[in-house]
């Protein structure tokens, strides 16, 4: 994000993949361009990880298949305190899959593997959006 986008604090992004290596790389390329970054590799850590830090989080980037759990229950919970807050779904699923489990209040999926310049554009076009809207992505104190 360039920096006239940018609020005097960074940025934050939380990212979930039960792959640490996917989790470090998302992490770096993120830190690179000055996002905060928070990660967590399940469901129950996200959801943990989002609400002591909802005040200042303003995205989630979520895998669909975390270790037996789905990243659409991560969005689920959330959305039940917050149903405003922005997830991007990073997955490997074919769309009748996507149909099949239901994937619904995402701002964006894309597809694995995943190219890393498409990810900073595409988190970079949702947050200039959810800034430009009038209602910033996260209420910060």
């Amino acid at each position: 994000m360039n920096s006239d986008a940018r609020n005097a604090s960074p940025m934050a992004i939380l990212v979930v993949d039960d792959d640490e290596d996917v989790r470090k790389l998302f992490a770096a390329v993120l830190k690179g361009e000055g996002y905060r970054v928070m990660s967590s590799p399940s469901v129950p850590d996200a959801y943990a990880v989002w609400s002591a830090n909802r005040e200042v989080l303003d995205l989630g980037i979520t895998d669909f298949h975390l270790n037996g759990r789905t990243g659409q229950e991560l969005i689920d919970l959330v959305h039940a305190e917050d149903p405003d807050f922005p997830f991007l779904l990073v997955t490997g699923m074919m769309p009748d899959e996507q149909e099949e489990f239901n994937v619904r209040d995402v701002v964006g999926i894309m597809r694995k593997p995943v190219i890393l310049y498409e990810l900073l554009e595409a988190v970079q076009r949702i947050l200039i959006k959810s800034l430009t809207s009038g209602e910033p992505p996260a209420k910060r104190g």
